[in-house]
């Protein structure tokens, strides 16, 4: 019953915010936008919320955000590029690392480093020849 009473909430702020946007196109807004879009596990929509928070005017914040939506997809190469090229600290280029590397699967003994099984030597035994006995 709580949820369901949270949720709705996030609707409403979803809607007031949407008409406030039609009025004028607000950084804070956007952001705020964004982040019901996270809380509610919709990081698309918050993706573009913080991309249009960027193009008008973006934010240290903004730009943070934009990797945790990406990172919410599984997209932790764009997130770590994100990070990298728009000068972030080196703390946020670890946390999106961190949390690329924690949701990758761990490697399977027995495969090489790019998912490929590693080919076996073949052995060659007695049984393996043929001889001239026939």
């Amino acid at each position: 019953m709580f949820s369901s009473f949270i949720i709705n909430r996030y609707r409403e702020a979803t809607i007031e915010i949407k008409n406030a946007l039609q009025a004028a196109n607000d950084l804070d807004s956007r952001i705020l936008l964004g982040k019901i879009f996270l809380a509610t596990n919709t990081p698309g929509s918050a993706e573009s919320e913080f991309r249009r928070a960027l193009e008008i005017g973006g934010s240290d914040e903004a730009q943070i955000l934009l990797a945790e939506s990406l990172m919410g997809q599984a997209r932790f190469d764009d997130a770590l590029k994100v990070v990298t090229l728009d000068g972030a600290t080196g703390e946020g280029h670890e946390r999106v690392a961190a949390r690329r590397d924690a949701a990758m699967p761990a490697p399977r003994a027995g495969r090489a480093r790019h998912g490929r099984r590693r080919r076996q030597p073949q052995r060659t035994g007695a049984g393996d020849h043929q001889h001239g006995d026939g």
